[in-house]
């Protein structure tokens, strides 16, 4: 597990993380009530399927307003660096606009001495055809000191910094959820994705560049306009989108699932629906 370098509190290095230069998706609060419905439907279809979803462009940043209308509870920034590879940067912040912080306490003494870090963004790569995570990493920030802070993140404390702030609440599946949940909903019902001409803007040489270099060299065109998109989800759609169950037996492949407590097992492969027909099994011969 690796961490970012621990630096003095620093807003405008948080926000540098993420690159400006991408096509931004809004995700409006006066629509929350009605995504939330869509979101947990598409992850019950997510979780007991194997659909394969792909994005519906090679870059961008979602802005997740699910707490309130001035700033966005998540930010999830997405760029494609291989067929089946996802590079993810994702900011969470808490309905008080704070990030996940924990407090780490030094010394035995009387009184105990508390250093409070927190995570503003971290980063992993994201494997479509298995949904696997890897190459987790964060920046762990703080308002005090930097000696003092280095001098307390050993690999150890930053593996516990991880564990607490992002792995225990989830939050790196959620950034991963929102972003496939856009992504099926764009190819479900495109046009709730509408594009909002009149903030669009042009791309400066500069932007292009950071688009072309930001993880690797890329060798495909990139857009002169930088273009804004909003989702519009109605309640139509619950409808129009709702999931029925199968006429036929269901094959889930073998996935791993991880706790809260850290621990990791492998599902093996089961079938749903035992009551229905299996008219949907492959036979291999070798």
């Amino acid at each position: 597990m690796k961490t970012g370098t621990a630096i003095d509190y620093d807003q405008v290095l948080v926000d540098d993380r993420f690159n400006t230069a991408y096509d931004k998706v809004i995700i409006p609060y006066d629509h929350i009530d009605t995504t939330v419905k869509l979101h947990k439907q598409f992850t019950e279809e997510y979780e007991s399927s194997t659909m394969h979803i792909v994005p519906f462009q090679d870059e961008g940043i979602i802005l997740d307003y699910n707490h309130s209308s001035d700033m966005p509870g998540r930010i999830v920034q997405w760029e494609r660096i291989s067929d089946d590879m996802l590079a993810m940067t994702c900011s969470v912040m808490s309905p008080n606009n704070e990030y996940p912080a924990i407090t780490l306490y030094e010394g035995t003494g009387f009184p105990v001495v508390g250093h409070k870090v927190e995570v503003p963004t971290f980063w992993f790569k994201f494997k479509l055809s298995t949904r696997m995570i890897s190459d987790l990493q964060a920046y762990i920030a703080s308002e005090e000191p930097k000696h003092v802070i280095e001098n307390i993140l050993t690999p150890n404390v930053q593996r516990d910094v991880l564990n607490k702030c992002i792995y225990e609440n989830k939050f790196e599946l959620g950034c991963v959820g929102i972003a496939m949940f856009v992504f099926w909903y764009a190819s479900r019902s495109p046009e709730r994705i509408e594009h909002d001409a009149s903030k669009d803007s042009h791309r400066s040489k500069r932007e292009i560049k950071d688009i072309k270099n930001h993880h690797g060299k890329i060798n495909r065109k990139v857009p002169l306009v930088k273009k804004v998109y909003t989702l519009t989800c109605t309640k139509s759609d619950l409808a129009k989108i709702k999931r029925t169950a199968p006429d036929h037996m269901v094959h889930v492949r073998g996935h791993y699932r991880r706790y809260k407590n850290g621990k990791t097992v492998y599902i093996n492969p089961f079938t749903k629906y035992n009551d229905k027909p299996d008219t949907h099994s492959k036979t291999y011969v070798v």
